[in-house]
C-alpha cells in the first residue's frame, strides 16, 4: 500500500473501528497526519503570539475531525492486526482528552493538580505502549478481528496454480 492508497483507505473507513490494518496503511496515514499537524500548529502559535486566544484551539478542532477520528480508527485496526484489543487506543486518547478537559486546578497548590499529573503520566505511558504495539508485525493468520488484510483483496482460486516468476526457465 502506498501513501495515496493509505489515505484513501483511511477516509473510506473513517468510522470503521473493526477489522485489520497493515503496517503500511497505519504508518502512511501517520505521516499524513504529521504533515497536516504542522500548519495547525503554526496557526495556533500565530494566534498565541497575537494574543487572540479565542482562535488558538480552532485549527485543532478541525484537525481532530479531519484527521483525528480516522487516525484513531486506523490505530484500532492496526492493533487488531496483531490480535490486540483496540481498548488500548481508547484508554490512551481518553485519558489525554480527560486531562485536557479537566485542565490544571486554579489554585497554586500542587496537590490540586495531582489528578491531571497522574492522567498525563498514565496517558503518556499508554501512548508509548500503543506506539510500540504498532511496530509489531502483523499476525500471518486469520484472527478474531478478521482475515489477513493482504489476502482480503481477491479470492484465491486453488485450482489454478500461480504464474511462474518473471525470468523463470524450467530445467527440462
Amino acid at each position: 500500500m502506498n501513501f495515496g492508497q493509505s489515505i484513501a483507505t483511511c477516509y473510506k473507513k473513517y468510522f470503521v473501528f473493526s477489522g485489520r490494518a497493515r503496517l503500511s496503511e497505519y504508518w502512511w496515514f501517520a505521516l499524513f497526519s504529521g504533515i497536516l499537524a504542522i500548519p495547525a500548529f503554526i496557526f495556533s502559535l500565530a494566534m498565541v503570539l497575537t494574543m487572540n486566544m479565542y482562535l488558538v484551539m480552532f485549527p485543532w478542532v478541525i484537525f481532530f475531525f479531519a484527521v483525528g477520528i480516522p487516525a484513531i480508527a486506523v490505530s484500532v485496526r492496526r492493533l487488531h492486526d496483531m490480535g490486540q484489543s483496540g481498548i488500548w487506543v481508547y484508554l490512551s486518547y481518553g485519558l489525554q482528552i480527560m486531562v485536557l478537559l479537566i485542565g490544571p486546578a486554579e489554585s497554586s497548590d500542587a496537590i490540586d493538580n495531582i489528578p491531571a499529573i497522574i492522567g498525563n503520566i498514565v496517558g503518556g505511558i499508554l501512548s508509548i505502549a500503543v506506539f510500540v504495539m504498532t511496530l509489531i508485525p502483523s499476525q500471518q493468520k486469520e484472527n478474531k478481528y478478521g482475515p489477513i488484510p493482504a489476502l482480503n483483496t481477491a479470492p484465491i482460486d486453488s485450482a489454478t496454480p500461480p504464474p511462474p516468476p518473471s525470468g523463470y526457465t524450467p530445467l527440462s
